[in-house]
């Protein structure tokens, strides 16, 4: 059995990554950083009786398939705000295609937990599945609301996950991958 650190240690097996906040958790609103903006705009609002069942960010200093920074879903109880950046370990990635403009792009989204958080899953099969089911659906029902579609190709682990982040890194050295070894 794996035990958890305590708040300061670090595992030798835990990989952390920096993550910006965008869009807080049960907001309807999906907000974006917008470099020219220097800041946070309102990208769109979610219909009705939708909105984010958890934080979502990005990794700095990465570009994903899409041509944004590689997505994070933060997996916290409490909403955090725009621009926050969190210190965040990685448990795994929902890998995905986005079907936008009869274009089809891998859009996978890190699964990730606040360093901080003690009481937070430690392995991704410690998540709930229902936690990831929910998650499943969001992407899939908020992409519908807009015409696209998401589907999702699987769950996969960590080693996936930093994959993914050590393949996005803008350069080899940055603050996406330097914590990844």
């Amino acid at each position: 059995m794996t035990q958890t650190p305590k708040a300061g240690e670090s595992r030798s097996n835990t990989h952390t990554i920096q993550v910006i906040v965008e869009t807080p958790k049960e907001s309807r609103i999906k907000f974006k950083y917008e470099p020219s903006a220097r800041g946070y705009c309102v990208d769109r609002i979610l219909p009705q009786g939708l909105r984010f069942p958890f934080n979502f960010g990005f990794i700095p200093d990465t570009k994903a398939a899409d041509g944004d920074p590689t997505d994070v879903v933060l997996i916290l109880d409490e909403p955090l705000f725009p621009g926050c950046q969190v210190s965040c370990r990685i448990l795994g990635v929902l890998q995905a295609e986005q079907t936008e403009g009869g274009q089809t792009l891998r859009n996978d989204r890190i699964l990730a937990i606040c360093v901080k958080d003690r009481g937070a899953p430690q392995t991704l099969e410690d998540v709930s599945r229902n936690f990831l089911a929910d998650v499943e659906r969001f992407f899939v029902t908020y992409h519908q609301a807009e015409g696209n579609r998401f589907a999702v190709i699987r769950n996969a682990g960590e080693q996936d996950a930093i994959e993914l982040v050590r393949s996005t890194a803008s350069k080899p050295d940055t603050s996406a991958s330097s914590d990844l070894e």
